[in-house]
């Protein structure tokens, strides 16, 4: 009885272990295999509203003036600089796109 319940015991161990090893290896794989950060992943855009900007908006046009600004950068930034094989129909950076929010009469993203 202590034989079977011994081994039993070990068999339950090294099946939890090697189940969570190879769950792990699984979670490494998946994370080499991620695609390269895009340009608006990497865009610096220091012209969002923050904190330390908070001085400087006391009316709303003061806001929608830095709004412009932020937008001014994201197009400089990203919609300029997206590379051919993201222009695609459904990229909401890819100028003209169906997710463009600008091609519609009213853009919801702005003030």
């Amino acid at each position: 009885m202590r034989f079977l319940l011994k081994h039993s015991l070990l068999f339950i161990i090294y099946g939890v272990v090697c189940s969570v090893a190879a769950v792990l290896l699984i979670y490494i794989s998946q994370l080499q295999n991620r695609p390269d950060l895009r340009v608006w992943h990497l865009a610096d855009l220091d012209e969002e509203f923050s904190v330390s900007k908070k001085a400087e908006i006391e009316t709303l046009d003061d806001y929608k003036n830095l709004e412009t600004r932020l937008f001014g950068q994201l197009q400089e930034q990203v919609y300029k600089k997206i590379e051919p094989e993201d222009r695609r129909l459904l990229n909401r950076y890819n100028k003209g796109s169906l997710a463009d929010p600008n091609i519609y009469a009213q853009n919801w993203n702005r003030t």
